[in-house]
């Protein structure tokens, strides 16, 4: 049985005779219709776009194999059709091809065009996983320990620990002031301001080897102090 949904919205059929902007139109629609989010709308909006920028407005009759196998090579190098006003290439990544492929996929199987195609498309492999560069435990002792003795380094020193025990880290530090730290509770906690997040403010508890921070984050330490928390820079960024 259809959903109330389906029945309060009945599809437009994509037909074979359609182009692809007229089509993509009524595929959009359907989504809409579909109760989707407008995060899901504006991804799939993005992703045609693409698909619009290389292949023009053609007829859907017109779609081959060849297209698709055109499309993964051009659109991952970022070249021809994706090349700005400069001349700049802007090369994807093969996610991004596969997603976008995948839209007009979808176009061409509503308008029961797909089965001549599928048998001779394969989606772009997904480059193997490569876990992030990290510090072994000997580097990590090595680099607090020279951190911790050495002025010069402090404001070096607090950001790493802040980052190692709250998940705080870049613009989420540049704007810190002394009033977004609660350095009296157990355990201390800070207080990401919400011009940095995108979700409003953001309290984060500090873990246990936080708490040699906080003679040096507030007014004492070794730097004189001001209402930020780091007078210096973070990240390449001054203070202020």
């Amino acid at each position: 049985m259809a959903n109330s949904q389906s029945a309060t919205f009945p599809q437009r059929p994509i037909t074979p005779k359609m182009t692809l902007f007229e089509a993509r139109d009524v595929w959009l629609e359907g989504k809409s219709s579909k109760g989707r989010s407008p995060k899901t709308l504006e991804c799939c909006n993005g992703q045609t776009r693409a698909v619009k920028r290389f292949f023009g407005d053609i007829p859907l009759g017109d779609f081959t194999a060849g297209s698709f196998n055109a499309y993964q090579s051009i659109r991952r190098s970022g070249t021809g059709a994706f090349v700005d006003a400069e001349g700049k290439p802007h090369p994807v990544g093969v996610s991004a091809v596969n997603h976008e492929l995948n839209a007009l996929q979808q176009i061409l199987r509503r308008a029961g065009l797909w089965t001549a195609i599928g048998d001779f498309y394969s989606p772009l492999k997904e480059e193997p996983w490569k876990g992030p560069k990290t510090f072994t435990t000997t580097e990590q002792t090595c680099v607090f320990e020279a951190s911790g003795a050495d002025p010069n380094l402090e404001p070096f020193d607090m950001v790493t620990r802040i980052t190692r025990n709250t998940t705080a880290s870049g613009c989420e530090l540049r704007g810190l002031r002394h009033r977004n730290l609660e350095l009296t509770l157990t355990p201390p906690r800070i207080h990401i301001p919400p011009d940095a997040t995108k979700n409003g403010i953001r309290p984060r508890p500090m873990q246990c080897d936080f708490s040699t921070q906080k003679s040096r984050s507030g007014t004492g330490g070794r730097r004189k102090a001001t209402s930020s928390s780091f007078a210096l820079t973070v990240d390449g960024h001054a203070g202020v």
